[in-house]
């Protein structure tokens, strides 16, 4: 059996979440809490849309994904658990194999 390496991170330990254009590949990192959250998202490197003008889907989930990161971290200290996330040490990042 192979020994493999995890990095853990807890939810609480999530202070941004970072969005990738395709486009230009800058990466926006956005505040847990997103308190500036706005329906319409566009790339700070090349103005594209990556959200809104009818695309409300990414908009929906993106609001989901950080309401529940920020309840969890408002309210953790409550729970009798911890919760987060575990990556391979040496990950192979899904962007990286992209042409």
């Amino acid at each position: 059996m192979t020994p493999k390496q995890l990095l853990r991170v807890d939810l609480t330990e999530i202070v941004t979440i970072d969005i990738s254009c395709p486009s230009c590949k800058a990466v926006s990192s956005l505040p847990i809490p997103a308190p500036y959250l706005t329906a319409e998202f566009r790339c700070l490197g090349c103005n594209v849309l990556m959200w809104g003008m009818g695309a409300h889907e990414p908009e929906i989930a993106f609001r989901h994904l950080v309401e529940a990161l920020t309840t969890w971290k408002n309210f953790h200290h409550k729970a009798s658990f911890t919760l987060g996330f575990s990556f391979d040490a040496v990950p192979s990042r899904a962007s990286d194999s992209k042409v």
